[in-house]
């Protein structure tokens, strides 16, 4: 019997499904979780983590187009693959990552 594979459409709006229904579940649930912390925590320890979430959001903002982009280059190398070319590609992807997350980093610090 054979297999079916699902297409390239398909399997693109089920990953974009998937990621929205991530965010959409992550927002509701920090709606529901808000009047829980703000009755027990503190002004000052709710500064914090409004600090924290600001700097976790920039961290989410500055990443968000390098795993999109190594994803697709590694992609392409799928039908033929070349080992050097795909651990350039990983190593440079990673060297990114670093630098972007200690620019979230600093700009945290400062802040």
């Amino acid at each position: 019997m054979k297999r079916q594979t699902a297409s390239r459409g398909n399997r693109y709006l089920l990953g974009l499904g998937t990621g929205y229904g991530y965010n959409i579940i992550s927002i509701l649930v920090g709606f529901w979780l808000t009047p829980f912390i703000l009755s027990i925590i503190t002004r000052e320890e709710m500064g914090v983590v409004s600090l924290a979430s600001s700097v976790i959001a920039w961290g989410t903002i500055v990443y968000i187009g390098a795993p999109a982009a190594l994803n697709l280059q590694l992609s392409r190398q799928a039908e033929h693959p070349d080992i050097d070319q795909i651990s350039r590609l990983l190593s440079t992807g990673l060297l990114v990552q670093i630098i972007l997350s200690l620019l979230v980093l600093a700009v945290g610090l400062l802040v």
